[in-house]
């Protein structure tokens, strides 16, 4: 018993230094016992926990794939995974602090050289930023309340110890190889909210320092940029997607890709300083909905039928358009998101815009959730296709009423039916009309994220 105390007495003045002060550790001190020659997430989060008092705490960054306090990932590239450990010291100069524990022999050395101010991590990111085979931590923080303000840093990992490369503000960013030269670029968004105006910076590795290379308009009316991702925007040329807010409700996409070295905001009207191309009436998200690996931009359009209608009363079908390579858009396809249904449906080639939705809201539907299907003919009159209808599981199976709805999918908690309309009268309400084959084909769950 005596020596276990002292082993875990030992180990906790070790990583307590570390943790809860700002001095550098020596060489001596800065090797511990590892519980084993491997270590786990769960054997590193217990041995932090054992040395973690009011305060500190780990915190996990709020967006992005590594959302973990505890990471793994070899950043020297010598085959062997370094632990991070990501944390918060309340009242401290730096309060947010990142751990690296890289395994020597049968040891473990420890560098705390990640610290930076705000109020938590927004995202972490491993990328070969220097183009040496090897990868830098990129992490991004949030300085100001609610995310508003925010910092970027880049940190290298070598000989046991971190160093500060690149720091900057920003309102956006992404990180990743756009010209294809195994070195991957920054890309920060400058958003000058008094001058009405926002640009677009890259940073590069160039003579052993990250440097400013290019810059690019983009459009300064915007409120915040709400998602953005790295993808193919063609089939030979990567881009950047900004989804971002524009007044009350609306949004755009702008797209930024490089060419000859250069970057260049596709949609951008030098006239106007903007992004009209793009705009919506609401928020959406660009994505591959297609999966032929280029992504797409999403725009909105009401319905027929809902054209006298209030904003919040129309059920939006999204347009799907890819990039036509120039500064335009090519048209790619049609579907509908069921959010509170958790579902999207396709629309078949062959509907057109004389296809409507009726949807009704689960608390004025007996908990239902249910979306109608139906063709306009050219006097208004509405043909009822087909109706989806989502039940509770539990609810779907104490009902007694399950006459007419033909369950085609379900999963933990719903069960999804549908109802198709069998004597349709009108030739071309009946071109339109899907078997249940083809409902089920055009049919897949989704995961909303509202990050």
């Amino acid at each position: 018993m005596k020596k276990k105390l002292v082993k875990l007495m030992l180990v906790t003045s070790l990583i307590g230094a570390s943790l809860f002060t700002g001095c550098g550790l020596n060489d001596a001190e800065n090797l511990m016992e590892p519980p084993r020659l491997s270590i786990s997430q769960e054997e590193v989060k217990a041995l932090v926990k054992d040395v973690l008092d009011s305060n500190a705490k780990l915190v996990s960054p709020r967006k992005g794939e590594n959302n973990s306090a505890i990471q793994f990932v070899d950043l020297d590239n010598d085959k062997k995974d370094e632990a991070i450990v990501l944390y918060m010291l309340k009242n401290d100069k730096y309060p947010l602090r990142g751990l690296i524990l890289k395994q020597q022999g049968d040891k473990w050395k420890i560098d705390d050289g990640i610290k930076g101010i705000g109020y938590n991590f927004d995202n972490i990111l491993f990328k070969d930023i220097t183009g040496d085979g090897k990868l830098e931590i990129v992490v991004s923080w949030n300085i100001g309340e609610e995310g508003i303000n925010k910092g970027l840093s880049v940190y290298k990992y070598e000989d046991g110890k971190s160093v500060e490369l690149f720091n900057d503000s920003y309102e956006a960013f992404a990180v990743d190889d756009l010209d294809n030269d195994k070195k991957s670029e920054i890309f920060l968004v400058k958003l000058n909210k008094d001058e009405i105006k926002a640009k677009g910076e890259l940073y590069k590795y160039v003579d052993k320092e990250i440097k400013l290379v290019d810059e690019v308009k983009m459009d300064g009316a915007i409120g915040i940029h709400y998602s953005t991702k790295v993808g193919m925007a063609s089939k030979d040329k990567k881009g950047i997607f900004l989804e971002a807010t524009l007044g009350a409700h609306s949004s755009i996409t702008e797209l930024i890709v490089m060419e000859n070295g250069k970057l260049k905001n596709v949609f951008y009207n030098e006239d106007t300083e903007s992004v009209d191309k793009t705009f919506r009436s609401y928020g959406a998200i660009s994505e591959d909905i297609d999966n032929d690996g280029i992504i797409e931009i999403p725009l909105l359009r009401a319905p027929i039928t809902y054209e006298d209608a209030s904003m919040a009363e129309i059920p939006w079908i999204t347009s799907w358009y890819k990039w036509d390579g120039k500064d335009g858009l090519e048209f790619s396809g049609e579907g509908y998101f069921n959010i509170l249904g958790g579902y999207y449906f396709k629309f078949p080639e062959k509907w057109n815009e004389r296809i409507t939705l009726d949807y009704k809201y689960p608390d004025e539907n007996n908990g239902r959730d249910e979306l109608i299907f139906s063709y306009v003919d050219k006097g208004n009159k509405k043909h009822r296709l087909f109706t989806i209808t989502v039940f509770d599981k539990k609810d779907w199976e104490k009902s007694s009423q399950k006459d007419g709805y033909v369950k085609f999918f379900e999963d933990t908690n719903k069960v999804y039916t549908v109802s198709i309309e069998n004597n349709l009268t009108n030739a071309h309400a009946k071109e339109m009309s899907l078997s249940l084959e083809q409902i089920k084909d055009n049919f897949r769950i989704y995961k909303f994220n509202f990050q």
